[in-house]
This record gives C-alpha cells, sequence and structure tokens, in this order.
C-alpha cells in the first residue's frame, strides 16, 4: 500500500456525481412506480378473469345439475308408471279370478246362507 497522497477532489466532480446519482435513484423510482402500477392493473384482469370463469362454472354446473334431475325425474316418471300399469294388470287379473271363483261358489254360498229358506 502506498501512502501517496490522493488528489483533491474537484467540488464539480462531486457534484457531478450527486447528480448522476439521484438521475438514477429518480429513473429507479418510476421504473418501480411503472412497474407496480403494471402489476396492480394484471392483478385486477386477472381477478375479473377468474370471477369471469367462476361465474361461467357455476352456471354450467346449475345447468348440468338441471338437466341431470330432470332426466332423474323422467326416469322415475316411466319407473312408476311401468310399476303402476304392471298394479293395474294384477289387480285386474285377481279381480276376475276372483269373480270368477265367485260365481263358482255363488250356489254353495247361497245354499249355506239360505239353505233352509230356499225352496227348490
Amino acid at each position: 500500500m502506498s501512502d501517496t497522497p490522493m488528489p483533491p477532489s474537484e467540488p464539480n466532480a462531486s457534484i457531478e456525481a450527486l447528480k448522476r446519482l439521484k438521475a438514477a435513484e429518480t429513473q429507479s423510482a418510476a421504473q418501480l412506480k411503472k412497474l407496480v402500477e403494471e402489476g396492480n392493473e394484471r392483478l385486477k384482469q386477472l381477478s375479473t378473469s377468474a370471477e369471469e370463469y367462476v361465474r361461467a362454472g357455476k352456471a354450467a354446473a346449475e345447468k348440468s345439475a338441471d338437466a341431470t334431475i330432470e332426466r332423474a325425474r323422467a326416469t322415475l316418471a316411466g319407473d312408476t308408471s311401468a310399476v303402476v300399469q304392471v298394479g293395474e294388470s294384477d289387480a285386474a287379473k285377481v279381480a276376475n279370478r276372483s269373480k270368477a271363483e265367485l260365481d263358482k261358489l255363488e250356489e254353495k254360498l247361497l245354499d249355506a246362507v239360505l239353505g233352509e229358506f230356499r225352496s227348490d
């Protein structure tokens, strides 16, 4: 290390260096502000897009749910109709069988109930 004395700095050189430093700080601050504003704007756009996607997704889900419910109702109506038809058919068969059986038993029943009161 040498002990050579530093030349005295010129006051103008120091002022120029300070001016350059101040200009760099100002420019950096302006760039930072611009980047922050652009970032905020981009966040707003992304938020708006996300909300639109959520609304669209919700609408699609509701439409799908409504369609599923409608299909289930249609299936249930068809199944119910089929069960009712089978029940009505079976009931008619039983009614016909019962009527035929009662018709066969009519004489015997009348004899059992009215037996001694009947005149042949």
